[in-house]
């Protein structure tokens, strides 16, 4: 009985993200490429409230995203890293 429950539980865990993925973009590429800015400069910065849902929405987000959008908000991630852009003047809010 509760071999059967862990099963079921971690069946849902898993079928989640993949019927998540299954529809279409909720983001314009646009939106999507300002929301990973946006907690790349929280991550780097050490803001860590709520971080790790962000992480995993914008995750499940780029499954849906266009190949081209993905490794552009990569692109940004990593120039956010490396030092290379400034933190923008207007407020960037974490969902």
């Amino acid at each position: 009985m509760r071999f059967s429950l862990l099963a079921a539980s971690a069946a849902a865990v898993l079928a989640v993200p993949v019927a998540l993925a299954a529809a279409g973009p909720q983001l314009s590429q646009d939106e999507f490429i300002s929301a990973v800015r946006c907690v790349a400069f929280d991550d780097i910065s050490g803001a860590d409230a709520g971080l790790g849902a962000a992480k995993w929405r914008l995750n499940v987000e780029a499954a849906r995203q266009p190949e081209a959008a993905v490794a552009a908000a990569r692109a940004e991630v990593r120039a956010i890293a490396a030092g290379e852009e400034a933190r923008p003047a207007q407020a960037c809010e974490v969902a």
